[in-house]
């Protein structure tokens, strides 16, 4: 059997896509396997987990990729211009 084909192995990938992240596989042997994550998919799922971690309302948590960076927004009473701003960049 095949690396790829061990039941561990494939239950550490699954858990891996169930984190939202895209997974890709090369096995240049039946011995070895390489496991490439697509970076965006990290992202993605980091903010999704920050996101779903976070009680206070109102908030707002967005990729920033200019500036390399997640954002966090916490804000009282009406949405601040800066938030509104950063609302309309493009969800991760």
């Amino acid at each position: 059997m095949s690396l790829e084909q061990n039941p561990v192995i494939q239950k550490s990938l699954r858990r891996l896509r169930k984190l939202g992240l895209k997974v890709y596989l090369d096995a240049p042997s039946d011995d070895s396997l390489m496991v490439v994550v697509d970076p965006k998919s990290i992202i993605e799922s980091v903010v999704r987990l920050v996101n779903n971690n976070i009680t206070y309302n109102p908030h707002l948590v967005r990729y920033v990729p200019e500036k390399d960076t997640v954002v966090i927004a916490f804000w009282r009473g009406e949405k601040p211009g800066w938030v509104v701003k950063l609302e309309s960049l493009s969800k991760m």
